[in-house]
């Protein structure tokens, strides 16, 4: 299998969102291509990482709740993030 081939991350981080979220987030972008995806999909999409994630052993794993985090835009959003995965950094060993 293509697993593994690909050696796994130090870190996986995980930007975990609602669907409502995600849909805001789609159309705020304004991708042409991204503003019809049905609802199904997102939702069948969405389970299926919560699913894969839940089940994640291959690294460390920092799951962020980012519905209410703009770090795109917000300075303090930001380095809130920043400061947690710079804490977990000390914690990854190198192979």
């Amino acid at each position: 299998s293509i697993m593994a081939s690909i050696k796994p991350p130090d870190l996986m981080i995980y930007l975990k969102c609602s669907i409502p979220t995600i849909r805001k987030r789609i159309k705020i972008r304004g991708r042409k291509m991204e503003q019809d995806i049905p609802l199904s999909y997102l939702k069948r999409l969405h389970n299926l990482y919560e699913n894969w994630i839940g089940d994640y052993k291959l690294s460390k794993l920092l799951v962020l709740e980012s519905d209410k985090l703009d770090y795109v835009c917000d300075l303090i959003d930001r380095l809130d993030v920043m400061q947690q995965i710079e804490s977990l950094l000390p914690k990854l060993t190198r192979s």
